[in-house]
């Protein structure tokens, strides 16, 4: 049976149909892709709908041409041909169900994958806008200035940071030419415009430009040390389009430093006077045809002593410093009578106060107080020596002291030129003085603060310029020690006490003030030797430097105990750097340089196993 032209057009038209749905898959990809990578959904839903709209014309026109076709056939006569055959009818019909249904999945296909694209695209510009939002919250919170310029120069953000060091608004800045607001100069108040601003060094290189040691002038015309960085903001086709700069207020740090320099340059000048004091008159006594008095050798001796304790001062206040700041301090905390220390703290400034013609007035009752008897003489000395420092000659510093509310309360008060009002809240901020004023370490008041809030206490001041300062703070109150008796040192029976120090100095010096009290005396000089030492001459008290060359001093403790010897001999470490982590037993702690009568306190505190007072000590005149 001959084919009709009517079944070889319906192949045709499937291919026709395979190539459409070739373009539908085409379709989908081409929406996937757009609706990806460009963002833009109303554009892609109407370009959807367009191509939709151009498929169903196309499906529209073969269906046309298959009528005409069929119509036209010759094998075809005028009734209905498909009324005549029913399997062709259902061909058809089979047909155009699949493709309609083809036609649904697809389009449904399409559609659940614009809906998920626009979920997708939505979820996106959420997090874009959670994003924007922190970074804005950032920009706004931080203290630095955050700007953003243009590349004609003009401002195109202004944060908060931005107008607190400016003072410049964000209605004053905002569209203006980025100089008329960020006016920045060189130390020497040179504007930096041109080549040597940093925003037109980054404009015209694209490189990020990170300056330091530049001063920008605020609106009232203050002239702020601010670091800045500039950086560039590129497109997406690599074009410069703007430059972000983030700059620093630097004033506090640049207060520090001067701080630092001033320090430096005032402890240089204060080491080298007592040195140079402390070279020349040793030379003048050990100059070969030198023919000098006993009393101008005395008076030669006694400036080297004064000029020493000058550097012991400063020293020790660099030293303690570092040491209350990081926290390696040990206290001994004890109950001692505040007068006692009192005393011997007027007998040390007699000659100091006498030399200036001014007035020492102690004044108080007998009272025992809690704390570290050497910190507190330090918090006294130094408030002390301030007083005679600044109190012109004829005037008067009075120390009081007296029991309040529970509480021992100490005032130490002067008569000199006073303290501005202006300089007191800084005036216990290390490296601080009074302006004007160059002697000092600048961190004797630091340190009396410090070793008082260690204490549990607090210090106020109160001053008047031109008429003087008075400082109170107060103590914890002690219990007196029952039954204190007064032990001369000199009439002890002979004890011997092993001395272990690497440096024979220091040994020496130990030796002269334990044999001058009557003590017999054996040295060490390596912890090797001080173990031989201790089993062989037996001590009664061991005097140990715990940084020696060989071994520290917890490892000689723990030698003697694996040799079955237990060290019960009590043990006062003299050192130059305690430390809270040290595990070693010991009975007293003494920091270097010695306290001959502190020191003579303690051994014969240790080995009468009594209590005795600081003023039964007898030492070497």
């Amino acid at each position: 049976m001959p084919h009709s032209p009517v079944d070889g057009n319906a192949m045709m038209r499937s291919e026709s149909y395979r190539v459409k749905l070739i373009f539908l898959f085409v379709l989908q990809g081409l929406i996937t892709y757009l609706t990806t990578f460009t963002g833009n959904y109303p554009a892609v839903i109407a370009t959807f709908m367009l191509l939709g709209a151009f498929f169903a014309l196309m499906v529209h026109r073969d269906l046309l041409r298959a009528e005409t076709e069929r119509k036209s056939d010759p094998f075809v006569e005028d009734d209905d041909i498909l009324s005549k055959d029913p399997r062709k009818i259902e061909t058809y019909r089979k047909e155009a169900q699949e493709q309609v249904s083809y036609l649904s999945s697809v389009y449904f296909e399409l559609s659940d994958t614009v809906t998920e694209q626009k979920k997708k695209l939505e979820e996106q510009k959420s997090k874009l806008e959670e994003e924007k939002n922190r970074i804005e919250v950032i920009l706004m919170s931080v203290p630095d200035g955050v700007i953003t310029i243009t590349t004609d120069g003009r401002i195109a953000t202004w944060n908060p940071g931005a107008r607190i060091i400016t003072e410049y608004e964000d209605s004053q800045a905002l569209a203006k030419e980025y100089h008329k607001v960020l006016y920045l100069t060189d130390k020497a108040g040179h504007a930096l415009v041109g080549e040597s601003s940093p925003v037109e060094e980054c404009l015209s290189t694209g490189k990020v430009i990170d300056k330091s040691g530049i001063f920008l002038r605020s609106k009232s015309h203050k002239e702020l040390p601010i670091d800045i960085k500039v950086a560039p903001i590129f497109d997406e086709k690599n074009h410069l389009i703007a430059v972000v700069a983030a700059f620093r207020d630097v004033s506090k740090k640049w207060e520090i430093e001067k701080m630092k320099e001033d320090f430096l340059a005032m402890v240089t000048h204060d080491l080298k006077s007592p040195l140079a004091a402390i070279v020349g008159y040793t030379n003048l006594l050990l100059h070969p045809r030198a023919k000098f008095s006993q009393d101008e050798q005395r008076d030669f001796l006694n400036s080297i002593l004064g000029s020493v304790k000058i550097l012991q001062f400063l020293i020790d206040n660099i030293l303690e410093s570092a040491r209350l700041e990081s926290g390696r301090i040990v206290y001994l905390f004890e109950d001692f009578e505040l007068c006692a220390l009192m005393r011997e703290i007027e007998v040390m400034f007699t000659p100091l106060v006498n030399s200036k013609k001014l007035r020492l007035i102690m004044e108080g009752s007998t009272l025992w107080v809690s704390g570290d008897r050497e910190k507190l003489r330090e918090v006294l000395n130094n408030l002390i020596s301030n007083a005679i420092k600044f109190t012109p000659e004829g005037g008067s510093i009075q120390v009081r002291f007296s029991e309040e509310e529970g509480r021992t309360v100490v005032n130490v008060a002067d008569t000199g030129k006073g303290i501005p009002p202006q300089e007191l809240p800084k005036i216990f901020q290390k490296f601080q003085q009074v302006k004007g004023e160059k002697r000092g370490t600048g961190l004797g008041l630091y340190i009396v603060k410090k070793i008082l809030e260690d204490h549990g206490q607090t210090i106020e001041v109160k001053s008047t310029h031109g008429k003087g300062t008075e400082f109170t703070f107060t103590l914890k109150t002690g219990s007196p020690k029952e039954d204190a008796v007064a032990i001369p040192v000199m009439q002890k029976e002979k004890k011997k006490i092993l001395i272990i120090e690497d440096s024979p100095e220091i040994s020496n010096l130990i030796r002269f003030y334990l044999r001058g009290a009557g003590y017999e005396t054996v040295q060490a000089f390596q912890g090797s030797d001080a173990a031989f030492l201790i089993l062989k001459e037996k001590p009664d008290l061991i005097t140990l430097d715990y940084n020696l060359p060989d071994i520290t001093g917890e490892e000689l403790i723990q030698i003697l105990e694996k040799r079955g010897k237990k060290v019960t001999i009590p043990i006062i470490i003299v050192t130059a750097n305690a430390k809270k982590t040290w595990e070693i037993p010991y009975d007293a702690l003494l920091q270097k340089p010695l306290d001959e009568k502190r020191f003579l306190y303690e051994v014969a505190r240790l080995l009468n196993r009594e209590t005795t007072t600081m003023d039964s000590v007898e030492v070497l005149k």
